[in-house]
């Protein structure tokens, strides 16, 4: 009986894909080692696409295991919290995407509350300007002159508020910018 090398040995002779993969009869030594170092590269290559393909088979898994949660509730009672307390322990990556975002969002917000405090030491400053103080008159003054005019503010705002206000002056152009960043399409519409 033949041995399994020659009876593979001879099937394989006629494979023409076996043909192909033998080195030529007059190879030389470098040009074996050149041919040797090209299979290991290819090899190398091979096992790289192996592996993603591996990651990209467990990774399809994991998204076909994905819990959907349908979150019910009343206005104002926790529902987007509750998400974003999932999102953060279970995908922070997609909750650091998110970060840039929320960072223009809040300063947004603080910018809008600057300008409405703004807005009322405004108001305010108007309404103590507008109403002279009250003062009896007590006749005229010297040399028969009306005396000098003189307003007593009535207004609860201090030096340290105007002070406060012309600091926080220069922030209500940051608020276009903010929702031109935020909301670049509105904005848009806006001005066209």
């Amino acid at each position: 009986m033949a041995s399994a090398a020659a009876l593979f040995s001879s099937a394989d002779a006629d494979d023409p894909l076996t043909r192909a993969l033998q080195p030529p009869p007059d190879e030389s030594p470098d040009d074996r080692d050149a041919r040797l170092q090209q299979q290991r590269a290819a090899q190398a290559v091979s096992h790289e696409i192996d592996q993603t393909l591996q990651e990209d088979k467990k990774a399809y898994d994991r998204r076909k295991k994905a819990i959907k949660i349908l979150l019910l509730g009343q206005a104002e009672s926790g529902k987007s919290t509750t998400l974003k307390n999932f999102q953060l322990a279970f995908s922070p990556s997609h909750f650091r995407s998110e970060r840039a975002a929320w960072r223009t969002i809040i300063q947004l917000n603080l910018i809008r509350s600057i300008k409405r405090l703004l807005e009322v030491l405004q108001e305010e400053w108007d309404q103590s300007v507008a109403q002279p103080a009250s003062r009896p008159d007590k006749g005229k003054g010297v040399a028969g002159r009306a005396p000098p005019a003189v307003r007593f503010s009535t207004s609860p705002l201090t030096d340290a508020h105007r002070k406060m206000r012309m600091r926080l002056s220069p922030l209500l152009p940051i608020e276009e910018q903010l929702s031109k960043r935020l909301f670049p399409e509105a904005h848009e519409r806006l001005h066209d």
